[in-house]
């Protein structure tokens, strides 16, 4: 048991180690050697994944929620508006012991998988969600790097089919996890959609060297900000189902997500 603790702990250190290097905004030095090697005269800083840095002001809803989490005491004033106070109190009343602190099941919380799950029923039109199908994660980074552990632990050269362009963190933790990321061009004429011709190009490219596992597809795209078309989702899934890949969705619609608790 011990042996298996210690396993575990290192292999938990590693993964936050990654995830750091992976998620790190760039270094002053990395900064200074793209602007010696580029041919261009100024650099703009377009905040990638730091929408504050950016002067983008936070939610203050969901901000208030989660210091009343944190802090319920809190609510013993008038710090927090009712609305707040009263979504703090319903969140506090399904943890053990009204704290956040209390153990929850390693998927997360039963009552906020039953949220998400009602929630992605309602926004797919009636198509039953189970929450016994949701596992929630701290970020989208963990949830790939779990993924990722599971599908890549067969023997040969795991790999993932991303798009290019594709989210700047993706390449360096597919990288990290020595998982080869496979490339398929999104068609920027076509508003940067995703076309079957090109998806079954880019998966016999590498056959032989390589074994695709799952297909990534960043939708509303990132950084492009394209929404694919429903004839092009359809495809995606057809040639994931024909190909036998696992669907790994980055759906970035964080507007619609954050009021859902």
């Amino acid at each position: 048991m011990k042996a298996e603790l210690t396993e575990h702990t290192d292999r938990t250190s590693k993964d936050m180690s990654d995830l750091q290097k992976i998620t790190r905004p760039p270094s002053t030095q990395e900064e200074q050697g793209l602007n010696m090697k580029g041919s261009f005269k100024k650099v703009l800083d377009l905040s990638s994944g730091d929408s504050h840095n950016a002067g983008i002001k936070p939610i203050t809803f969901v901000r208030q929620v989660a210091a009343g989490c944190a802090y319920p005491r809190i609510l013993q004033g008038d710090a927090l508006p009712p609305d707040a106070r009263l979504r703090v109190q319903k969140l506090l009343s399904h943890f053990d012991g009204g704290s956040i602190g209390s153990y929850t099941e390693s998927c997360g919380s039963m009552h906020l998988r039953n949220t998400v799950a009602k929630f992605i029923s309602l926004r797919d039109g009636g198509v039953l969600s189970s929450p016994e199908q949701v596992f929630i994660t701290v970020d989208t980074q963990r949830a790939l790097m779990v993924m990722l552990r599971l599908l890549c632990q067969s023997e040969g050269v795991s790999a993932v089919m991303i798009p290019d362009p594709a989210p700047h963190t993706l390449t360096r933790l597919l990288e990290g996890m020595d998982v080869v990321p496979v490339t398929y061009q999104l068609q920027e004429q076509s508003g940067w959609s995703v076309e079957r011709a090109e998806l079954n190009r880019a998966i016999q490219a590498p056959r032989g060297r390589c074994f695709p596992k799952a297909i990534y597809i960043s939708n509303p795209g990132n950084p492009t900000g394209h929404v694919q078309s429903r004839e092009s989702i359809q495809d995606v899934i057809r040639f994931a189902a024909d190909e036998e890949l696992f669907l790994l969705v980055d759906e970035e619609s964080v507007q619609d997500l954050i009021f859902i608790i």
